[in-house]
């Protein structure tokens, strides 16, 4: 839990959000920390892993998900630069 705390407390305010500053007790750290690590596996971005969140590494979806991405993108591109000419 330590090393968890020192993390949070080392990011911007928009991660560290609802963190209380310190924990009193075992309850109010599982408390915190399930809600943190659901946001940080679910819902966090991470950019090592091209922009994935873990649990669509875990389920096999990075792959999909950022040909997805690259798809949309090149498509966009060609629209712009179609509207532009």
């Amino acid at each position: 839990m330590q090393i968890a705390r020192q993390w949070i407390s080392a990011q911007p305010e928009h991660v560290a959000v609802g963190y209380p500053g310190h924990i009193l007790d075992d309850a109010e750290a599982v408390a915190y920390f399930e809600g943190f690590f659901d946001w940080y596996n679910h819902k966090h971005y991470h950019s090592d892993i091209n922009y994935v969140t873990p649990q669509q590494v875990h389920k096999g979806l990075r792959g999909k998900t950022v040909k997805q991405r690259l798809s949309q993108y090149r498509a966009q591109r060609l629209r712009h630069r179609d509207e532009n000419q």
